[in-house]
């Protein structure tokens, strides 16, 4: 499931991945999370921003992150309490089975939301060496406060001006097992994404706040896996 940088052009450019490895450090959940999932959104999300030629590049390296802000307020909040309290964030696997992403987490860095679930992972008892297997499927999600419209819905699929990292909001999470016996990984990026997503409140701060709901189908980082449901809503306030 690991995928090659042979092809990156960041790998072979110092400045550039220096920049990356900058971005990665302050987006990334905690250390003791799956490094395997949480290297294979790195990769991806560099691939994405070198494909997007030099502008991107530039937003990476904190040079015109204000050409993707939206010049609202970073604390802009609709009245999200007025609406009904959205069930939670649910994928439903291949077997029919739904699984619901409980124990999320919610920190902010320079104006970057990121929401996470306990990252639940097992190895083979009997190979010292065995690659981590995500035993739950692993939610990541990323929402930009300068550049997310409150209370607009988001059709599928969602991206930006450049890369991943300058999307107003990303939804993405990996399964090693998806009822079928299947790894998967999942984005709101992907071509195949279809349905809509609303983020109700983000805020920074001391105590970051997030609303959204989302009823959307994700499309598949893999080639030839099936794209997958997640629907309802996270409050994080």
């Amino acid at each position: 499931m690991n995928e090659s940088t042979e092809h990156d052009p960041a790998r072979h450019d110092p400045t550039l991945h220096d920049a990356y490895d900058r971005l990665g450090a302050g987006v990334r959940p905690p250390a003791d999370g799956p490094e395997r999932v949480l290297r294979r959104i790195a990769v991806r999300r560099r691939r994405r921003r070198a494909a997007a030629g030099v502008a991107a590049l530039a937003l990476v390296g904190g040079v015109g992150a204000a050409a993707v802000t939206t010049g609202g307020d970073p604390d802009r909040v609709v009245d999200a309490a007025s609406q009904p309290e959205p069930p939670a964030l649910t994928t439903t696997l291949a077997d029919g089975t739904t699984h619901t992403f409980e124990g999320v987490e919610l920190t902010c860095f320079d104006g970057l939301l990121t929401a996470y679930n306990e990252q639940v992972v097992t190895r083979d008892a009997d190979e010292e060496w065995s690659e981590p297997v995500l035993s739950e499927p692993f939610l990541y999600l990323e929402v930009r406060t300068d550049a997310v419209d409150l209370g607009k819905p988001y059709q599928l699929p969602v991206d930006g001006p450049g890369g991943s990292g300058t999307y107003p909001v990303l939804l993405f999470f990996a399964i090693d097992d998806d009822g079928a016996g299947r790894p998967n990984e999942l984005s709101s990026a992907e071509g195949e994404a279809s349905g809509t997503v609303r983020v109700d409140e983000a805020t920074c701060g001391p105590e970051p706040t997030l609303a959204l709901t989302a009823d959307v189908v994700l499309g598949s980082e893999l080639q030839g896996r099936p794209s997958m449901p997640l629907r309802g809503g996270l409050d994080l306030r």
